[in-house]
């Protein structure tokens, strides 16, 4: 009987963690929709909303580990200013109770480039795959890695015909 009594126990614990587990996953899925919501809207106040104060970022576009609130506004701003058209669409996520991944197309046209940008590549539109790995802790975002394909951009922009 005591055996009986202990295998329901466990089951009921694997249910209700299964459950927990669960509510993280659709609730890291409903961030990440509200985070791309918050890009298409350029919006950089809200994007910080969804992350922790000291999140962390990496992508091909610069050196390094970007942290904190303050790098995750400057790093999205400087996207939304050169190009005021960039849109973000979500194509697949996969998620756990843990982490997000987020599969998308980013397209857009270089309307505004920075100072350091070739004049060249200014009026290029570009669209662009991306994998971006969201990683939560309590439901908030503790950090954003982004993966996309540089050389695919650079050929959209016309870097390879540039003359030497």
């Amino acid at each position: 009987m005591k055996k009986i009594i202990l295998i329901i126990t466990v089951i009921g614990c694997v249910f209700k963690l299964s459950a927990q587990s669960g509510k993280k996953i659709e609730t890291n899925i409903r961030i990440i929709h509200r985070f791309f919501n918050a890009l298409n809207n350029h919006d950089t106040t809200i994007l910080t909303k969804f992350c922790d104060d000291s999140v962390h970022l990496e992508s091909p576009n610069w050196e390094g580990t970007k942290t904190g609130e303050p790098a995750l506004v400057t790093v999205y701003a400087r996207y939304f200013k050169s190009d005021p058209y960039l849109k973000y669409t979500i194509t697949n996520i996969v998620a756990t109770n843990e982490a997000v991944v987020a599969e998308y197309v980013s397209s857009g046209q270089m309307t505004n480039p920075e100072a350091n940008i070739p004049a060249y590549m200014k009026g290029k539109k570009y669209s662009l795959k991306n994998c971006t790995r969201f990683n939560f802790k309590e439901s908030k975002i503790t950090s954003i890695v982004t993966y996309f394909d540089q050389v695919s951009f650079l050929k959209q922009m016309g870097f390879f015909e540039q003359k030497n």
